[in-house]
């Protein structure tokens, strides 16, 4: 009874992505404005 575990791994995972992704252009956002 509940959530299936293969949704909350899949939300979890599609959290983390974004997470990742947006780590990654943040240092990339950060290194460009140091080269400047």
């Amino acid at each position: 009874t509940g959530i299936p575990l293969p949704f909350v791994i899949d939300g979890g995972s599609s959290i983390l992505i974004g997470l990742i992704g947006m780590g990654i252009l943040l240092n990339v956002s950060q290194h460009a404005a140091l080269r400047r």
